[in-house]
């Protein structure tokens, strides 16, 4: 299905989950004229000490 909101074929989504205590987030863009997925990445969200800085591990 084309991107609803705009003329642009390629839509983005992302979302932000906890599991086991752990956070992970997965974006990843489609292009829906090519019918091919252009960027998709799955990573670890990790705070530090203090519980403000983020560290991103990729999978």
């Amino acid at each position: 299905m084309p991107n609803i909101f705009t003329n642009n074929p390629v839509c983005e989504l992302g979302i932000t989950f906890l599991y086991e205590g752990k956070k992970y987030a997965y974006n990843f863009k489609y292009n829906d004229e090519k019918e091919e997925y252009i960027y998709d990445k799955f990573i670890e969200i990790e705070k530090d000490q203090y519980g403000t800085s983020e560290r991103l591990h990729d999978f």
